[in-house]
């Protein structure tokens, strides 16, 4: 078994496509879960939000004997066609609601169930889930997009429950939050042309920085927030 491998979730948006690229380039074995078709040699094709992709993907890793030293969880969602982030109170549904909660939340859960399943007291896995800066509660000075803010702080919290519990499998293990910055990417293109200049990074240059902030974490980061820039947010 190859001591370096990464497992991505929702391995078909920019940064996940990025993410993937980089860590072939670096010598690991690549491992993929998403909805879509193969994204990688090794890849488990799974509706994550459907709580029946639990079984799926666990028996796939526990048939091809994958047990990733590193889980990048990659879904999200923001917005789509008829739906954009909520300006104001009497903007939310609770449909909508339900939707972002599934996939901003629910999917990580599933897939954190998933691996659960494979993993060993002798081998350490480092977990990110790509949360955002609004799902920070003390950080939020401008209120506004509900579902999107709600369903990153229940993220949030659920990775600081999930570090709790895997720590106590295996000291080393590690679960973090991680604000990936403002990246070109279907997620924010609606919203392009009020970033300011400099601030919209290509998917590559966030995946180099995601991967540096991996690379050295320190020894407490388990059940932390993490910046891209490796500083730590407050929940």
């Amino acid at each position: 078994m190859n001591l370096n491998t990464v497992l991505i979730g929702g391995s078909t948006g920019a940064i996940a496509q990025a993410l993937i690229d980089k860590h072939v380039s670096d010598g690991w074995t690549v491992i993929t879960v998403g909805r879509q078709s193969p994204t990688s040699a090794h890849h488990c094709q799974a509706e994550l939000t459907d709580p029946q992709s639990v079984s799926v993907v666990a028996e796939w890793l526990q048939h091809h004997n994958h047990l990733p030293d590193r889980v990048i969880a990659c879904m999200g969602i923001l917005h789509t066609e008829q739906h954009g982030p909520e300006k104001m109170l009497s903007q939310l549904s609770t449909a909508w609601l339900e939707q972002s909660m599934s996939i901003n939340l629910h999917s990580h859960i599933h897939l954190a169930q998933a691996v659960n399943t494979v993993m060993s007291r002798r081998k350490p896995v480092t977990w990110a889930s790509l949360s955002a800066k609004v799902g920070s509660i003390a950080d939020n000075g401008l209120g506004g997009w509900h579902s999107y803010r709600m369903t990153k702080a229940a993220l949030n919290m659920f990775i600081h429950n999930l570090s709790i519990e895997w720590q106590r499998k295996n000291s080393q293990n590690c679960a973090i939050a991680i604000h990936p910055g403002t990246t070109d990417s279907a997620l924010s293109v609606p919203f392009q042309a009020h970033i300011a200049n400099g601030k919209l990074y290509t998917a590559t240059t966030t995946a180099d920085r995601l991967i540096s902030v991996f690379d050295n974490l320190p020894d407490d980061a388990s059940g932390e927030f993490f910046n891209w820039d490796g500083s730590r947010l407050p929940w």
